[in-house]
C-alpha cells in the first residue's frame, strides 16, 4: 500500500496541503501564458506542501554566527523558523515524524516553481521508511541586508515519495541523426500526435489533472479570441 503517514508531536500542529497548479508569477504572465506549458504545470502539483504556522520576516548580516539570522514576527505563535545552524541558514523545523512503505524515501526540497527573492531553498533525501527522527527545512540566503518575508499559510517545504536507488545510477545513451526515423515509433504515430481543439497532449494527463488543464486550455482560447 502507498503511503504517507505523519506522526505529530504533542503540542504542535503541521499544516499539509497537496501542491496547488497555481503560482503567482504565473498568474501575472500574459494571458496566464506560463499555464500552457505542461512540464511545468505537472511539476506544480506534484508532492504535498508543508505551510507555514504564523507570517514572519528574517534578514541575514552577512556572517556567519548564529545571530546574523533576525527573525521578527507580529504574531503570538511563534514561527517554525530559526538560526540552527549559522553560515547564513534559516532552518525551519517540522514538528513531525513522516512515514513511508519500505523501499521509499521523502525528497525534500522548497516549493516547487516558487522562487523567492534573497534566499533559495536547500533540498535532502529522508529515508522515512526506518527513520524515527524528524527533519528540518533550510533556506539558504542569497545575499545579506535583504529583508524575506514568509506569510501565514505560505509553503516553505514540499515533499515527495522517491523509491530509494531507482535511479541512482542511470546509464544516459546517445543517439545519431540516424535514429530519427524512430521517433514516431517511440511517442506515436503522426496522426494521434496532431493537435486538437484543446491541445491533445494535455488529454494524456491523467485524472483530474487532466481535467484541470484542459479547463485551462478552453479558458486561454476563449481569451485569445475575445470571447467572454
Amino acid at each position: 500500500m502507498k503511503e504517507l503517514t505523519a506522526y505529530v508531536l504533542e503540542g504542535h500542529e503541521v499544516r499539509i496541503r497537496p501542491a496547488p497548479l497555481e503560482r503567482q508569477w504565473m498568474d501575472r504572465t500574459n494571458q496566464r501564458f506560463a499555464y500552457r506549458y505542461l512540464p511545468l504545470n505537472i511539476a506544480n502539483t506534484h508532492g504535498w506542501e508543508i505551510l507555514c504556522n504564523t507570517a514572519f520576516s528574517a534578514i541575514w548580516d552577512g556572517r556567519y554566527a548564529l545571530d546574523a539570522v533576525r527573525i521578527k514576527t507580529r504574531s503570538d505563535k511563534p514561527p517554525l523558523a530559526v538560526s540552527h545552524f549559522g553560515e547564513g541558514v534559516l532552518t525551519f523545523h517540522v514538528p513531525c515524524i513522516f512515514k513511508t512503505e519500505p523501499g521509499f524515501d521523502l525528497y525534500v526540497t522548497g516549493p516547487i516553481n516558487n522562487p523567492k527573492d534573497g534566499i533559495t531553498p536547500l533540498t535532502g533525501i529522508v529515508e522515512a521508511d526506518w527513520s524515527p527522527y524528524t527533519f528540518t527545512m533550510n533556506w539558504i540566503f542569497t545575499r545579506p541586508a535583504h529583508r524575506v518575508h514568509f506569510a501565514a499559510d505560505e509553503p516553505f517545504c514540499c515533499e515527495t515519495r522517491r523509491a530509494r536507488n531507482r535511479h541512482a545510477h542511470p546509464s544516459p545513451a546517445g543517439r545519431g541523426s540516424g535514429d530519427r526515423a524512430r521517433i514516431p515509433a517511440l511517442v506515436g504515430e503522426p496522426e494521434q500526435l496532431q493537435p486538437g481543439p484543446c491541445q491533445s497532449g494535455l488529454l494524456r494527463c491523467p485524472g483530474a489533472m487532466a481535467k484541470i488543464l484542459l479547463s485551462r486550455r478552453v479558458s486561454f482560447r476563449r481569451e485569445r479570441a475575445g470571447r467572454p
